[in-house]
């Protein structure tokens, strides 16, 4: 039973890792991301790297912590290299984030805080990066950078937060994955004790 507790983890770690090492994409294009509210887990500073960006304007990214802006603009969407990382200033433990993206191409800004953005859509779209050998382990959060939300594929600007945690709950597997994973996890259990059996 041990070694096939030891397989399922080692099969599911395995799986998680090469989803998000290969690319971070938004799955429900063309529709609103869910609601976006981030939290600083520690006392300390609050880094950015650069993830990428597919936008033809020019955008850069700041942060406010309990609605104040903090820190300075940077990490350029077109002349940041991937890694690239930028501290964007102080936060204590428990503090409310919020990120911005400064388009300027037309003056406009953009936040993870629906309040500050003037058409009142989520212009962010947060997940779990696992980390890489250039960027750590921390919190994905990709922009849409127009008004009305824009094609919604949100990966306009790019990036990647340490110390932050967005509490908003990711997605939950379907019931007929879920399934599919357990039956398939009972018939690898039923494989083993066969073989121990012997």
């Amino acid at each position: 039973m041990r070694l096939f507790l030891r397989l399922a983890l080692v099969l599911t770690l395995g799986a998680a890792t090469t989803t998000w090492a290969d690319t971070i994409g938004y799955a429900n294009i063309g529709h609103e991301a869910p609601a976006s509210a981030f939290t600083a887990v520690a006392t300390g500073t609050v880094t950015a790297y650069f993830y990428g960006g597919d936008s033809d304007y020019t955008s850069l990214l700041s942060m406010s912590v309990n609605g104040t802006q903090v820190g300075a603009w940077g990490l350029n969407n077109h002349t940041s290299s991937y890694g690239q990382s930028l501290v964007l200033g102080n936060v204590n433990a428990g503090d409310s984030i919020a990120f911005n993206l400064l388009v300027l191409n037309t003056n406009q800004t953009w936040s993870s805080d629906l309040n500050l953005n003037s058409d009142h859509l989520y212009h962010v779209y947060t997940t779990e990066f696992l980390g890489d050998e250039f960027i750590p382990q921390g919190t994905y959060v990709g922009f849409e950078d127009l008004y009305g939300g824009g094609d919604k594929d949100y990966n306009d600007a790019q990036f990647v937060l340490t110390n932050t945690v967005d509490p908003v709950p990711g997605p939950v597997p379907e019931p007929s994955s879920l399934m599919l994973l357990g039956s398939g996890m009972v018939g690898l259990a039923g494989v083993i004790r066969r073989k121990v059996n012997r």
